[in-house]
């Protein structure tokens, strides 16, 4: 098939409904061709409004060598298809073609791409489980583009390996609080893309925001009725718990938690079911 660019014929930014000289130009082409090969007319630059209903279209398309390229135009394609088998015309004469701009990448993605791949060596693949030992290239994690050279790390390596599965040991190195939940959202995105991350730190207090990020990104996603259901679920009647009582003020930690989060007392309780009350529902 020999394609011709429609521009060199009918230099036009504009086909519009109803202008037949377009179409009579493109059927004057095809009478000076010597040959039965198959033409395609590509339209790229060239907006076509719905050619369909100019009488010389339909009769350039008699011409069984005549095929169309149209640019971001999926909608015009499908209509002529469709007037083409409605009007014996046989095949697929046209076609639709869209391509992804090429992404550009910033100054800041380049960096943090080539600090990804500097990390790599940092994995330790001898267990079955392959462990990004990020405390070996870093002293903390205590700003953003830390986290997003760990997570671009983590999703480079599984590109390249096929893993689905990775855990990423900081062990005494300081994790800033203002991170956590940054890092925590690793482990949802990854997730979306089916792989299954899991951080681990030495520091208690770090482990249990992680926890609780992940708690609450979950519960986000639920409604009431959810959580209920969970609750029954997971809780058997007569299990065994804390319950904690946070000092009452309006200031409060990340997680809106009163008195910032440091508990007055902590009793063992016991869980007994859910009744309902004149407020709703009560554990």
């Amino acid at each position: 098939m020999k394609t011709v660019l429609v521009k060199e014929i009918y230099n036009v930014d504009t086909i519009s409904k109803g202008n037949c000289k377009a179409w009579l130009r493109l059927m004057d082409f095809l009478s000076t061709l010597d040959t039965n090969e198959d033409i395609e007319f590509d339209f790229k630059g060239i907006e076509v409004v719905q050619p369909w209903a100019t009488p010389e279209f339909m009769v350039m398309m008699q011409d069984s060598r005549v095929h169309l390229k149209f640019w971001f135009a999926d909608s015009v394609v499908n209509s002529i298809n469709i007037m083409c088998a409605l009007n014996g015309i046989k095949g697929k004469r046209a076609v639709n073609v869209e391509v992804q701009p090429v992404k550009v990448l910033s100054q800041e993605d380049i960096k943090v791409q080539k600090v990804a791949d500097q990390l790599q060596e940092y994995f330790d693949k001898s267990g079955e489980i392959p462990v990004l030992n990020i405390y070996r290239r870093f002293d903390q994690i205590g700003v953003y583009t830390t986290v997003r050279y760990i997570e671009s790390a983590i999703e480079t390596f599984c590109n390249n390996t096929g893993a689905k599965r990775v855990f990423v040991e900081t062990k005494d190195i300081t994790v800033q609080p203002s991170v956590i939940e940054k890092l925590t959202e690793i482990i949802k995105h990854m997730s979306e893309n089916g792989v299954q991350v899991e951080i681990h730190s030495n520091d208690k207090e770090v482990m249990s925001k992680i926890g609780i990020y992940q708690a609450l990104n979950n519960n986000r996603f639920m409604t009431a009725s959810d959580r209920v259901e969970v609750i029954k679920s997971k809780l058997e009647v007569g299990t065994v718990g804390m319950l904690i009582k946070y000092k009452e003020s309006k200031a409060t930690d990340e997680f809106g938690r009163k008195g910032k989060g440091k508990p007055i007392s902590c009793r063992v309780a016991i869980f007994e079911g859910i009744k309902k009350t004149e407020n709703g529902l009560a554990v």
